[in-house]
């Protein structure tokens, strides 16, 4: 009984979205627009919208207490540095208030990175090894795709994707520096979102572009950068919730869990990708 409220809602909302004549539901069952400070000294708090969306009602409530805690703390305390902005009078904070929070949020999550890399470096090093020059202490038989298989890959898409954006007239330096800096983010989306068990991570703020705005200032970008940059970030880097990487990172997880260490779930994960693009391409075509 209780998965049909949200099913039946969720199936009327898709409906409604495909075939414009069904009858339209709600998306949120509920939202309150709470504004708990106006008119008062903590009037930079701002409005708070509260959401009710039984699917991250459902996923929530497998979070641990240390996740979801986090989560609203420093949701409150980044709207206190809002407040403590106005009383300092910082008119460049007030005309964007989420700046401070993202900003702390890129340093966070590189430091977060590259911490991480740091920590796995004698693993690294035995992959490096493995995959150059095929050290035979390092066992990768268990792995979805060897090591050696895994560095050429991604050393072929990254000189692809960088050739592809000094073409387009990206200086080169701007090219390397955006798709490292592109890498540090879908590794520390992919750890938060497998690791925490969150629904996912929207990250918006960490664009390629505000790292180079913040490090170099735009002076220091062609305009044929700046439009390249455009492009790709905003078709390819900025809504990165349908990221494919937590998904095989869930989908790793799972193989591991059952002790399964046959290729087989490396066909599995292309077939589903494959049929993923399909459907949704057809989808897209016919509703749009």
């Amino acid at each position: 009984g209780g998965i049909a409220v949200p099913l039946v809602i969720h199936s009327l909302l898709q409906l409604q979205f495909y075939l414009l004549d069904t009858p339209a539901g709600k998306q949120s069952f509920l939202r309150v627009q709470t504004n708990f400070f106006q008119g008062t000294n903590l009037e930079a708090f701002g409005g708070t919208p509260m959401y009710i969306y039984f699917a991250v009602i459902g996923f929530c409530y497998l979070l641990s207490t240390e996740i979801t805690l986090s989560i609203w703390l420093f949701f409150v305390v980044n709207r206190f540095q809002r407040v403590a902005h106005d009383w300092m009078a910082m008119p460049n904070m007030l005309s964007t208030p989420d700046q401070p929070g993202a900003a702390q949020f890129a340093g966070a999550l590189v430091v977060f990175v590259l911490f991480g890399l740091y920590a796995a470096r004698h693993h690294l090093w035995d992959v490096l090894r493995k995959a150059v020059v095929g050290a035979r202490d390092v066992d990768d038989s268990a792995e979805l795709i060897g090591y050696r298989a895994s560095m050429i890959g991604l050393v072929l898409a990254l000189c692809g994707l960088i050739g592809w954006c000094v073409v387009m007239g990206m200086q080169i330096w701007v090219a390397l520096f955006v798709f490292f800096a592109f890498t540090i983010v879908i590794i520390g989306i992919t750890r938060a979102v497998a690791e925490g068990g969150l629904l996912f991570v929207k990250v918006t703020s960490a664009k390629p572009v505000n790292f180079l705005s913040n490090i170099t200032g735009t002076e220091a970008l062609s305009a044929p950068s700046l439009t390249v940059l455009s492009f790709i970030q905003y078709v390819s880097m900025f809504d990165l919730k349908t990221l494919l990487m937590p998904a095989l990172m869930h989908g790793c997880k799972a193989r591991d869990t059952v002790n399964d260490r046959s290729k087989k779930t490396l066909a599995a994960f292309v077939l589903a990708v494959v049929i993923v693009v399909l459907v949704s391409g057809a989808a897209t075509v016919v509703g749009c």
